[in-house]
Formats: structure tokens, C-alpha cells, sequence
């Protein structure tokens, strides 16, 4: 728009001197508003991207906690009686939890200083950074929470997310047993 159109002209648009004012001071700079336009679209833009790949990441880890599932339906292999498999899905379960309450904490396992915890920490990191595709939209995550305002819609996500791929996975997880057990 500002491209076509120049600066407002409040005398052209022939309101009271009292409105006229009123605008002037309240309205202000057109360039302002342009720029006060472009943040605002430019968080929404980013917060529905960063909402859409929360809710890939999460679908992505689920869709891994079923694969044991997967893999012993398609190998013949009772995955509910076996203990290897029992141990691998827990873990993995376990695992996700600590880094979930790491990232929802904004890394309070990252800020400890103990170098001992980080060093076992990583690898965690690491894995589930890659399983969730987190290393897309690390550096936007980071940028959310460093500031206050958006930190605020990156907490409000959170629940939405998880609500909404708990709802699909759970589902899923439920038609993968039932047809394990059917085809037993």
C-alpha cells in the first residue's frame, strides 16, 4: 500500500480541526503504522509455522513410538510379551518426557553447569532433536523465547500441540494394537 499511496493527508480528508488532531496523534506516521504492520504479521506468520512444525515434531515422535509395533507385527514377533522391545518403547517414553519437560522449562537441563549432567544430557538432545525434526525450527524456537511477548504465544502452544497430536497418535497407537490383536 505504500508503494501506491503517499503519506495520509488529514487536512485533505476535511474532518474538524478537533479529529484532525485526534488522528495526527493517535494514527501518527503512515511509515509507522507499515512497520508496526510488518511485526505483527511477520510473529504471525512465524507463530503458525512454529505451530506446524510443533505439531509435526510430535506426530514424527509418535509415529516412532509405534514402529516396535510395526516391525513385530511385520516379523511375527509378540511385542507386548517381549521384554526388549517393552524396555525400548519405556525408554524411549521416558526419555521424551525428560527432554518434553526440558523444552517446555525453556532448557533448565541445558542451564545446569554441572558439564557431567550436560555431557549425558546430549546425546538425549541430540537423538530427539533429530527423531522430532527439531534442528527445522530450532533457531525460531530460540528466537521465540528470547523475547517476553513471544514467549508468552510460545507457552500458549504448547497445550494446543500436544492435545491435538496426542488426540491423532492416541487413536493411532489404538488402531495399531486392535490390529495386532486381530491378526494374532
Amino acid at each position: 500500500m505504500r508503494h501506491v499511496s503517499g503519506e495520509i493527508d488529514y487536512e485533505r480528508l476535511n474532518y474538524s480541526h478537533f479529529f484532525t488532531n485526534y488522528l495526527e496523534k493517535k494514527v501518527g506516521d503512515y511509515d509507522d503504522f507499515i512497520e508496526r504492520l510488518e511485526r505483527i504479521c511477520s510473529v504471525i506468520f512465524s507463530y503458525t509455522f512454529l505451530l506446524f512444525l510443533l505439531f509435526l515434531s510430535t506426530l514424527v515422535y509418535l509415529f516412532v513410538l509405534t514402529l516396535p509395533f510395526l516391525i513385530g507385527d511385520r516379523f511375527g514377533i509378540d511385542i507386548v510379551g517381549n521384554i526388549f522391545f517393552i524396555f525400548l518403547v519405556l525408554a524411549y517414553i521416558l526419555l521424551g518426557l525428560i527432554v518434553f519437560f526440558d523444552f517446555i522449562t525453556l532448557g533448565s537441563i541445558k542451564k545446569v553447569k554441572d558439564n557431567f549432567i550436560s555431557k549425558i544430557y546430549f546425546p538425549i538432545y541430540w537423538f530427539f532433536s533429530t527423531v522430532t525434526l527439531n534442528f527445522l525450527y530450532r533457531p525460531l524456537i530460540y528466537n521465540f523465547i528470547d523475547d517476553k511477548y513471544t514467549r508468552k504465544m510460545f507457552f500458549m502452544s504448547i497445550p494446543y500441540v500436544v492435545f491435538v497430536a496426542l488426540e491423532i497418535g492416541s487413536s493411532r497407537i489404538i488402531l495399531i494394537l486392535t490390529f495386532h490383536r486381530i491378526h494374532r
